[in-house]
């Protein structure tokens, strides 16, 4: 569908201010892909896919963003929920990858972000959980301010999130998202095989797609501890804010029409700032 020219300067002057080095158009996003796929051909990288707010909020949501992180000097990122993050995959298979994306997400339709508003915004503490940042290596859970007070370590995505409801729609989504990511050979998504690797026809939206039998259906096991829920993060930093999270606004509830795929490499607080777009995909 097309956008017009008013709201895509809008969501291009947004995305580039936070320093995640993203590109736009399909000249720069094809560029962009080629030149990974030539940097990074002999290991794997790390992407994640998330759903991006929609124009009309985006900069408001931005500004937001960009606020706490320059209050608690820690990184910006743009805002977006995520669907799957972090997932290895051979930058050579990039652009199967996306046009899997492109085939089973045109025609889903828009994809609910309702936030539950009960709990407000939330932190993910990391007392119990195990660190896999690559290049932390401190094992406290908490560390001394100047003035003496103890700030408590966080998950460094998880600081300030707002949950997400489990919208029968959005957990499609997620599934999803996950199929075409996580399937365990090299085939394609396919919609019409009985391979003994996969269960056919489970319908997602108006789409038939296979389910690899590695895929997990258990909606808790969906989301990544501390939280293990659905999020929209506010802030990025590996200990506490300095103000009460409670205080943070909770973004507006919004429908994505767009399913947008990042590299995400280092998935660490320090790899923020190296992150890209490698393509967005309209869900109308």
């Amino acid at each position: 569908m097309a956008k017009s020219s008013n709201d895509e300067s809008h969501r291009t002057s947004a995305i580039t201010s936070t320093g995640t080095g993203c590109t736009r158009g399909d000249k720069d996003a094809s560029e962009s892909k080629k030149n990974l796929t030539s940097s990074c051909s002999t290991k794997m990288i790390k992407i994640s896919a998330w759903l991006i707010p929609p124009p009309d909020i985006f900069p408001k949501l931005q500004e937001e963003i960009e606020q706490l992180a320059t209050a608690n000097q820690t990184t910006s990122f743009p805002p977006h929920v995520t669907l799957v993050g972090g997932v290895e995959v051979d930058p050579a298979k990039m652009p199967t990858i996306l046009m899997n994306f492109q085939e089973s997400f045109q025609g889903f339709g828009p994809i609910p972000c309702k936030f539950n508003r009960e709990r407000g915004v939330v932190a993910g503490y990391d007392d119990d959980v195990e660190d896999d940042d690559d290049d932390d290596d401190d094992d406290d859970v908490c560390r001394k301010c100047e003035d003496g007070d103890v700030r408590r370590k966080c998950k460094w995505n998880q600081t300030a999130v707002a949950v997400v409801h489990r919208d029968d729609k959005f957990i499609r989504s997620v599934k999803l998202s996950r199929r075409i990511l996580l399937t365990r050979n090299d085939n394609d998504i396919d919609t019409t095989s009985t391979s003994s690797t996969c269960t056919p026809n489970v319908v997602v939206g108006e789409k038939k797609v296979m389910t690899p039998h590695t895929e997990n259906h258990d909606d808790e096991l969906l989301f990544k501890p501390p939280t293990n829920e659905p999020h929209f993060s506010l802030a990025y930093s590996k200990f506490a804010l300095d103000h009460s999270v409670q205080d943070i606004n909770i973004p507006p509830d919004f429908d994505s029409t767009e399913v947008v795929i990042f590299y995400t490499d280092p998935s660490t607080l320090e790899g923020v700032a190296s992150w890209k777009e490698l393509g967005r995909i309209s869900t109308l």
